[in-house]
């Protein structure tokens, strides 16, 4: 994974960046009555993206049971929100955190050690800021 190593301030920078939205929706549906659409939208193209991912790094080289579990999560996490579109609010971004927490925990599981050290305090660091971005929204403006 030299390739990281090149371009790891880019990819922090990038990674960093893409928090904007997700706090600017926060301020926005608190301060000046965005609809809540604007974080869950956001959040489920992240969630999309990431769940490419975990299908392509679990048909790479996953172990057996890594590669079942990562092509589950990558199909029911976009299927599930999509289908949380009929549901409340609060479901909806209670199922967006809960998409977050079960990639990065498949990452944990099967893949985390194929990854170089600064993209595992990046991904770490990301989760962690984006589901306190659903706690913020959670506690002030629903």
């Amino acid at each position: 994974m030299q390739a990281f190593e090149r371009i790891q301030t880019t990819v922090w920078i990038g990674g960093l960046t893409g928090l904007i939205p997700f706090y600017a929706s926060i301020y926005g549906i608190g301060a000046i009555n965005w609809p809540l659409w604007s974080f869950l939208s956001y959040a489920w193209i992240i969630l999309a993206f990431l769940c490419g991912s975990v299908w392509r790094t679990a048909m790479e080289d996953g172990p057996a049971e890594g590669v079942m579990a990562g092509v589950a999560i990558a199909l029911a996490v976009p299927a599930l929100l999509w289908l949380s579109s009929w549901v409340s609010p609060a479901l909806q971004l209670g199922l967006t955190a809960f998409g977050f927490i079960a990639v990065y925990l498949w990452e944990r599981v099967y893949s985390w050690e194929r990854f170089p050290a600064g993209y595992r305090v990046l991904r770490t660091t990301l989760t962690t800021l984006v589901l306190l971005a659903h706690l913020i929204l959670v506690f002030t403006a629903l």
